[in-house]
């Protein structure tokens, strides 16, 4: 009988093994969660300015050029094309992020205005929906605090402003760029 109860638990703790090995390469076959490494966390400062364009209600067409420095990025250029709905003070448009070394970050956008009656602030939030080189297949997203020279609702080409951005651009697997 004991060696019966011997082989019992020999048998059980062989089945233990099997089953933590089974466990593990059961976790293996999941997708990879997205690692510290393939996220970047921006950081940065530009300055910029908005040049309003044609007006057809409810939208006003706007351009946008700035400069900037951040982290993961360098120095950097940044273009776009709006519309700002003045029913409600929301903009949509597409921007595109040139790094330093001359690869690009494409970026969808929808902002608003930060309280009403203050036209001199406005907040950005770009969608990352690819690039070039090292951010072709990027996902993310960066938000932007801009202060304006003068308000918003007064047409004055250019418009300057300062911003703030934050964020965190996720790149594509070397796999999928493929």
């Amino acid at each position: 009988m004991f060696n019966i109860l011997k082989q019992s638990t020999g048998h059980r703790s062989l089945m233990k093994g099997k089953g933590l090995a089974l466990a593990v390469l059961a976790l293996l076959a999941l997708p990879r969660p997205v690692l510290a490494e393939d996220q970047l966390r921006i950081k940065g400062q530009e300055t910029g300015a908005v040049m309003p364009g044609a007006f057809q209600f409810p939208f006003h067409y706007e351009s946008l050029a700035a400069k900037g420095k951040a982290s993961h990025l360098g120095h950097y250029t940044l273009t776009g094309d709006f519309a700002v709905d003045v029913r409600v003070g929301i903009s949509t448009g597409v921007f595109t992020l040139t790094a330093g070394e001359g690869e690009k970050l494409f970026l969808s956008e929808a902002g608003h205005g930060v309280a009403i009656g203050d036209f001199t602030h406005k907040v950005s939030v770009y969608t990352v929906t690819g690039g070039t080189g090292d951010f072709a297949g990027a996902t993310g997203s960066i938000t932007t605090s801009l202060t304006f020279a003068f308000p918003l609702n007064q047409d004055i080409s250019p418009n300057p402003y300062t911003a703030v951005l934050t964020g965190t651009i996720t790149l594509a697997d070397e796999d999928e760029q493929e």
